[in-house]
């Protein structure tokens, strides 16, 4: 399996004893920084599974996430939400998704594969564009919303990160964007400078190795080195789909 240099081979594991209880499909999450190429691995691992995922994509996957995806991605988005408002919208849609599409697709024996989910909440929004993590009033209000949201339908199992230097990433984005960039169709993230890259990975390790244990005791999660080539990544994905059980 290829993982980053700075964690060890192994997978960081928890268990699936509630869902396997429940006779659920597998709810995986993928996760990484834009450039990370978890788009292209998504659509890699839907060819090898097509009769047995369906992919998702946070904010959205319902008519109103949708809506509310095109407020919060917008480039030119200037209104100030107080940071208990934008959570509160994020976790509204993450909300509707749970129970509109996936719980009915997990019991239906289909594994739902999630372009981001609340990793990437904390990763993006608490830590890189609000610096809110070591807010301990806050950090307990966020508890409360992920609990009150995800004890009410289902957990994810499994998060599979493609961890990227934030560097590499941002040069990654920009190269994509390169032709988008003149005409402003860009959104809010992509054209951050590379302290925000650099706070948003962050985010994210301080997510899978602190945060996930408090928010989902039972989730396991898989690093893949995300530096490797796109077969590489591809075969290693599909190593860990295999260990999950899709």
């Amino acid at each position: 399996m290829l993982v980053s240099a700075e964690y060890p081979a192994e997978i960081v594991t928890g268990n699936r004893e509630m869902a396997e209880a429940k006779k659920l499909a597998p709810y995986i999450v993928i996760e990484g920084m834009g450039g990370a190429g978890k788009t292209t691995q998504m659509k890699l691992a839907q060819k090898a599974y097509p009769d047995k995922t369906l992919i998702i994509r946070e904010p959205g996957g319902t008519a109103f996430g949708e809506d509310l995806r095109r407020t919060f991605l917008a480039a030119d988005y200037s209104v100030e939400l107080h940071p208990k408002s934008l959570i509160l919208g994020m976790y509204a849609a993450r909300n509707q998704l749970l129970h509109e599409v996936v719980l009915p697709t997990l019991h239906s024996g289909i594994t739902i594969i999630s372009d981001r989910a609340d990793a990437s909440t904390w990763a993006f929004q608490v830590f890189a564009q609000m610096s809110l993590q070591n807010d301990s009033n806050f950090w307990k209000f966020y508890q409360a919303i992920s609990a009150g949201v995800y004890d009410g339908a289902v957990h994810p199992t499994d998060y599979i990160f493609y961890d990227l230097d934030p560097i590499k990433a941002k040069e990654r984005v920009y190269k994509a964007l390169a032709g988008r960039l003149a005409t402003g169709d860009i959104d809010q993230f992509d054209a951050q400078e590379a302290a925000f890259y650099k706070k948003t990975h962050e985010g994210y390790l301080d997510f899978f190795h602190h945060r996930m244990r408090l928010l989902h005791p039972e989730a396991s999660v898989h690093f893949v080195d995300a530096s490797k080539s796109i077969e590489e990544v591809h075969a290693c994905t599909l190593e860990i789909l295999e260990k999950i059980g899709v």
